[in-house]
């Protein structure tokens, strides 16, 4: 297969297209006054509504500051609520609320007209093909991160 972008490098290309994508989804969500990060977790507690605040940063592959700082703000704009865990003190667990349900409901509809643009006139087996390489990637990643942790 010929493209137009032999000659970039890779790691360019995958860089420039990651923050081309980023920032358009920004842009898609500026009206509905959340951030990716934002929906990102609102998307994770759809399908995991009461998450430990741990585990939802584990899964999201944020820090705890970071965490704390994602869920202040929504907390704030009355799209989840955190609540003391009642079997670990210690623990907090995180709820979306009805809001929080709907704009992420709004930001998927976003996204997924974005997706059907985004991928107009590529193959499905393009994308088989594009999935088994950034999931490879994403691995290498995995284990470089893990490697540098250890150091």
């Amino acid at each position: 297969m010929k493209c137009d972008c032999e000659d970039v490098p890779l790691g360019r290309l995958l860089y420039c297209t990651a923050q081309d994508l980023f920032n358009a989804g920004e842009r898609m969500l500026k009206s509905s006054d959340v951030t990716l990060e934002q929906m990102h977790v609102l998307k994770e507690l759809t399908v995991n509504d009461g998450m430990k605040q741990k585990d939802l940063g584990e899964k999201i592959t944020k820090t705890p500051a970071n965490m704390t700082r994602i869920l202040d703000r929504l907390e704030g704009k009355g799209l989840l609520e955190r609540r003391n865990c009642p079997d670990d003190r210690r623990a907090i667990r995180v709820h979306i609320t009805p809001d929080g349900i709907r704009v992420c409901g709004q930001g998927r509809k976003l996204f997924e007209a974005f997706a059907a643009e985004i991928f107009s006139g590529v193959t499905e087996e393009e994308m088989a093909v594009s999935r088994c390489f950034f999931d490879k990637v994403q691995a290498n990643v995995s284990k470089f991160n893990l490697k540098a942790e250890e150091k």
